[in-house]
């Protein structure tokens, strides 16, 4: 029972708004649960006549622009009810929404769905102006043979500016609408459906002509003011993106050329910072491939945005990047970018920098995050120096970068140039000796070392050697922390290595008492003195007495003379 009334009150609560559950489905275009909504809805006999009848769950998602949640709610809907012939404020059905917005096939949904009893009244509505959905596809320029098909459509229907569907074809200023939204909606690919059998076939191949040519004048003219001016192709965005289909088509020409440094337009609006452009240029143009596109530095645009610390072009970049398709035919080197990691790890000409490698050498700590989250997965490779990102931040003592990338990372690499030291020598030996955070950097690095192993990687060590690597100068990081009397260090150092611990192996006895002496006779800290012998001391498990009882004693006591 308490099971049925929850269900019930999911199906009958609205909210302030006046909004089903179903609402707000449609409006996050929640499609897989508007059929079971539905089918709960007609369980509990709950009405299908909507009591505010301006803001319907199909006006929403036609409004939205939602074509699948439309067909869903229609494929779903009870065919005796009419809840989705109702009107808004503007007196317009949903089929007039979606002809406003040059739908194509979220009418032609609603029309295959529609019950054959509404659908007479449906198709022939008036709005306010007296425009039917006919009226405003024609004026967009949109044909939809099903509408045209069906024989209750009434083609004699006046608007109040005493206009039939047939008469706004042929009026100038539609004509010249139509040149611009046929361009956005069929890139000059005209419809070869005719409208009525009342408008001869050779006045609408006329008619079809002009549009043609006076479209690709308008484009073409657009295109030739636009090479090598900047002022035209800021002008041209800033009119494609307000909805000018010439200005969409021009830009369109020009994102297939490349200038002399093989940039697309996608590269210098990235350079540029334009992050209203990138976004248009990625959504509008994404058949191009423009973000696999490489520069003549093998660069693409998300290694320019990066370079110049563009956060939200970047940001940008990444989010069109995770709809590259999991398989990409590429015919040329120009453009060798096919998937969203290969995207994230393009390493350029001829350093070998990622855009990871240039926002850590440029201390961006925002768009560092921005691209490890976006691939936690990324071990990070080296580029022509053989340093990762991770390194150059360690090298150069970034503690937010090394701490962002330590704890974001799951795969990441410690190793250093040659495999002759690792990210930790490189900290320890950069890093700010007492600063704030020095001890929390460095137990953050270690941490991410403890991931690091990786079996099915033979080229990655083993978190056990990060404590026995040697730098060039062969020193492991433990004697790197010594020689910087660096006691905070040496601690953490001591205390993670796994060889010091019990079941460790046994404690590198000759190693210890080297650092022991050596600690003593350069005059290191007594602290530093003291943490290693009391860790060598803790690790003697058959001391022999002959030759080690008494150097123990003096280095207990700190006594350099005995």
């Amino acid at each position: 029972m308490l099971k049925e009334h929850y269900a019930k009150t999911v199906v009958t609560f609205t909210d302030n708004l006046g909004w089903t559950t179903l609402h707000h489905a449609a409006y996050h275009e929640f499609d897989m649960i508007i059929h079971p909504r539905v089918e709960a809805q007609i369980e509990f006999h709950h009405t299908f006549v909507y009591q505010d009848m301006l803001s319907t769950s199909f006006h929403v998602a036609a409004e939205k622009g939602y074509t699948s949640t439309v067909i869903c709610l229609m494929q779903s809907w009870p065919s005796w009810s009419s809840a989705y012939i109702v009107v808004d404020k503007n007196e317009q059905n949903i089929l007039h929404v979606a002809a406003l917005q040059s739908k194509r096939e979220m009418v032609q949904g609603i029309l295959k769905f529609c019950s054959q009893e509404f659908k007479k009244e449906f198709v022939n509505k008036q709005d306010k102006n007296g425009d039917t959905p006919l009226h405003i596809l024609i004026k967009r320029g949109c044909f939809i043979p099903e509408l045209l098909r069906y024989e209750g459509l009434d083609i004699r229907v006046e608007n109040k500016k005493r206009w039939t569907p047939d008469m706004l074809y042929f009026d100038e200023k539609v004509i010249d609408d139509q040149v611009q939204i046929k361009i956005m909606l069929d890139g000059l690919h005209q419809s070869k459906d005719i409208l009525s059998n009342s408008v001869p076939p050779n006045k609408r191949m006329r008619k079809d002509k002009i549009l043609n040519e006076q479209a690709k004048l308008k484009m073409h003219g657009k295109y030739t003011t636009m090479k090598d001016n900047t002022d035209a192709i800021d002008n041209c965005f800033v009119d494609a993106i307000a909805g000018d289909a010439i200005s969409v088509a021009a830009l369109k020409m020009k994102a297939d050329k490349v200038n002399e440094l093989r940039e697309t337009i996608l590269h210098v609006e990235s350079k540029k910072g334009d992050v209203e452009n990138v976004q248009f240029i990625v959504s509008e143009f994404a058949n191009k491939s423009l973000l696999g596109k490489l520069d003549r530095s093998k660069q693409t645009a998300l290694h320019l945005a990066a370079q110049r610390g563009h956060i939200h072009v970047v940001e940008a970049l990444i989010d069109g990047a995770r709809l590259f398709p999991s398989s990409s035919a590429i015919d040329d080197a120009h453009n060798s970018v096919g998937s969203f990691q290969d995207f994230i790890t393009q390493a350029n000409f001829p350093n070998l920098n990622t855009a990871l490698h240039l926002a850590v050498l440029d201390e961006n700590v925002a768009i560092v995050k921005l691209l490890v989250e976006a691939d936690p997965n990324n071990s990070h490779v080296q580029n022509n120096e053989s340093k990762t990102p991770i390194y150059i931040a360690a090298e150069n003592g970034y503690k937010d970068i090394i701490k962002k990338i330590c704890t974001t990372c799951r795969a990441l690499s410690l190793d250093g140039p040659d495999g002759r030291t690792t990210a930790l020598h490189a900290l320890i030996q950069n890093i700010g000796q007492g600063t704030e955070g020095e001890n929390d950097v460095i137990g953050t690095t270690v941490n991410a070392g403890k991931s690091w192993s990786s079996a099915q990687n033979a080229s990655v060590v083993g978190f056990e050697e990060l404590f026995i690597i040697k730098d060039e100068s062969e020193r492991t990081v433990l004697q790197l922390a010594v020689e910087r009397n660096d006691v905070n260090a040496v601690r953490l150092i001591l205390q993670e290595d796994p060889a010091n611990k019990p079941g460790g192996g046994g404690i590198k006895r000759n190693g210890l008492m080297r650092l022991v002496c050596k600690a003593i006779d350069d005059e290191y800290s007594a602290d530093i003195i003291k943490t290693l012998s009391e860790t060598y001391k803790a690790g003697i498990i058959n001391p022999d007495p002959n030759d080690l009882i008494a150097l123990i004693l003096a280095i207990q006591k700190l006594n350099k003379g005995m």
